[in-house]
Protein backbone atom coordinates (compact mmCIF):
# COMPACT_ATOMS: atom_id res chain seq x y z
CA UNK A 1 0.00 0.00 0.00
CA UNK A 2 2.97 2.42 0.63
CA UNK A 3 4.73 1.71 -2.52
CA UNK A 4 0.98 2.00 -4.34
CA UNK A 5 0.70 5.73 -2.72
CA UNK A 6 4.08 6.60 -3.35
CA UNK A 7 3.23 6.01 -7.22
CA UNK A 8 -0.12 7.82 -7.07
CA UNK A 9 1.72 10.98 -5.62
CA UNK A 10 4.36 10.65 -8.19
CA UNK A 11 1.24 10.57 -11.02
CA UNK A 12 -0.28 13.55 -9.61
CA UNK A 13 3.11 15.32 -9.30
CA UNK A 14 3.38 14.68 -13.52
CA UNK A 15 -0.29 15.79 -13.63
CA UNK A 16 1.22 19.25 -12.56
CA UNK A 17 2.82 19.96 -16.10
CA UNK A 18 0.81 19.70 -19.58
CA UNK A 19 1.50 18.45 -23.06
CA UNK A 20 1.80 20.95 -25.93
CA UNK A 21 3.51 20.10 -28.66
CA UNK A 22 3.05 22.85 -30.96
CA UNK A 23 4.91 24.90 -28.29
CA UNK A 24 8.68 25.96 -28.01
CA UNK A 25 10.80 23.49 -26.90
CA UNK A 26 14.18 23.32 -24.73
CA UNK A 27 16.22 20.26 -24.53
CA UNK A 28 17.64 20.20 -19.99
CA UNK A 29 20.41 18.40 -19.11
CA UNK A 30 21.27 17.54 -15.52
CA UNK A 31 24.74 17.48 -14.39
CA UNK A 32 26.76 17.38 -11.35
CA UNK A 33 27.53 20.73 -9.94
CA UNK A 34 30.88 20.78 -10.92
CA UNK A 35 31.88 23.65 -13.38
CA UNK A 36 34.44 21.82 -15.44
CA UNK A 37 32.54 18.91 -16.28
CA UNK A 38 29.80 21.49 -17.41
CA UNK A 39 32.03 23.65 -19.56
CA UNK A 40 33.08 19.84 -20.81
CA UNK A 41 29.30 18.68 -21.50
CA UNK A 42 29.07 22.29 -23.16
CA UNK A 43 32.02 22.15 -25.61
CA UNK A 44 30.60 18.62 -26.36
CA UNK A 45 27.02 19.95 -27.66
CA UNK A 46 28.71 22.55 -29.57
CA UNK A 47 30.29 20.02 -31.22
CA UNK A 48 27.91 17.82 -31.58
CA UNK A 49 26.03 21.17 -33.05
CA UNK A 50 28.29 21.81 -35.53
CA UNK A 51 28.47 18.85 -37.07
CA UNK A 52 24.66 17.60 -37.11
CA UNK A 53 22.53 20.88 -36.84
CA UNK A 54 25.15 22.93 -38.68
CA UNK A 55 22.18 25.05 -40.14
CA UNK A 56 20.56 26.18 -37.15
CA UNK A 57 21.81 28.28 -34.23
CA UNK A 58 21.05 27.29 -30.60
CA UNK A 59 22.17 29.21 -27.47
CA UNK A 60 23.40 26.81 -24.80
CA UNK A 61 23.37 28.07 -21.22
CA UNK A 62 23.49 27.01 -17.58
CA UNK A 63 22.30 27.68 -14.48
CA UNK A 64 22.03 26.09 -10.88
CA UNK A 65 19.14 23.66 -10.07
CA UNK A 66 18.72 22.03 -6.85
CA UNK A 67 22.19 20.18 -6.28
CA UNK A 68 22.91 20.20 -9.90
CA UNK A 69 23.72 22.28 -13.21
CA UNK A 70 21.11 22.63 -15.65
CA UNK A 71 22.24 23.01 -18.93
CA UNK A 72 19.67 24.05 -21.67
CA UNK A 73 19.36 23.80 -25.25
CA UNK A 74 17.03 26.17 -27.52
CA UNK A 75 15.14 26.48 -29.09
CA UNK A 76 13.04 24.47 -31.17
CA UNK A 77 9.72 25.48 -32.83
CA UNK A 78 8.07 22.47 -31.23
CA UNK A 79 8.53 18.69 -29.88
CA UNK A 80 9.11 17.09 -32.92
CA UNK A 81 12.18 19.07 -33.57
CA UNK A 82 12.89 19.37 -29.67
CA UNK A 83 12.68 15.04 -29.66
CA UNK A 84 14.45 14.61 -33.11
CA UNK A 85 17.56 16.58 -31.76
CA UNK A 86 17.01 15.16 -28.46
CA UNK A 87 16.95 11.41 -30.15
CA UNK A 88 20.54 12.13 -31.90
CA UNK A 89 22.34 13.78 -28.76
CA UNK A 90 21.27 10.85 -26.62
CA UNK A 91 22.52 8.33 -28.97
CA UNK A 92 25.56 10.15 -29.95
CA UNK A 93 29.00 8.77 -28.00
CA UNK A 94 30.72 12.03 -28.06
CA UNK A 95 27.58 13.63 -25.52
CA UNK A 96 29.51 11.94 -23.08
CA UNK A 97 33.34 12.48 -23.86
CA UNK A 98 34.68 12.94 -20.81
CA UNK A 99 31.89 12.02 -18.70
CA UNK A 100 30.01 9.82 -17.50
CA UNK A 101 26.77 9.06 -18.99
CA UNK A 102 25.02 8.13 -15.70
CA UNK A 103 25.47 11.41 -14.31
CA UNK A 104 23.77 13.32 -16.94
CA UNK A 105 19.89 13.11 -17.40
CA UNK A 106 18.99 14.58 -20.41
CA UNK A 107 14.85 15.85 -21.59
CA UNK A 108 13.22 17.45 -23.98
CA UNK A 109 10.93 20.01 -22.45
CA UNK A 110 8.30 22.79 -23.62
CA UNK A 111 8.66 26.59 -22.35
CA UNK A 112 5.66 26.24 -20.29
CA UNK A 113 7.16 23.89 -18.36
CA UNK A 114 10.51 24.84 -17.69
CA UNK A 115 9.21 27.63 -15.16
CA UNK A 116 7.09 25.04 -13.89
CA UNK A 117 9.73 22.85 -13.17
CA UNK A 118 12.09 25.33 -12.11
CA UNK A 119 9.69 26.38 -9.72
CA UNK A 120 8.63 23.16 -8.20
CA UNK A 121 11.92 21.18 -8.11
CA UNK A 122 9.65 18.33 -9.00
CA UNK A 123 12.42 16.56 -11.06
CA UNK A 124 10.69 13.33 -10.40
CA UNK A 125 7.49 13.98 -11.52
CA UNK A 126 8.77 15.69 -14.74
CA UNK A 127 10.45 12.32 -15.58
CA UNK A 128 7.49 10.54 -15.50
CA UNK A 129 5.41 13.16 -17.51
CA UNK A 130 8.35 12.82 -20.26
CA UNK A 131 8.16 9.22 -20.21
CA UNK A 132 4.07 9.21 -21.05
CA UNK A 133 4.56 11.89 -23.47
CA UNK A 134 8.16 12.20 -25.02
CA UNK A 135 7.97 8.60 -26.72
CA UNK A 136 10.70 7.85 -29.90
CA UNK A 137 9.64 7.88 -33.45
CA UNK A 138 9.07 4.60 -34.25
CA UNK A 139 11.98 2.81 -36.23
CA UNK A 140 11.02 1.91 -39.59
CA UNK A 141 12.30 -1.21 -41.22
Amino acid sequence: PVLKQAKEEQRNKAADFSFNPDLEHFIIALLPDDSKLVENFKTNIGNFNVVFFNEKKFDVTSTFFESKQMVLIKSFPNSKEALTYFENLVTDPDTYKGLKKENVEIYPISSENLPLLYKSKNLEGYKLFTSEHYQPAPKKN
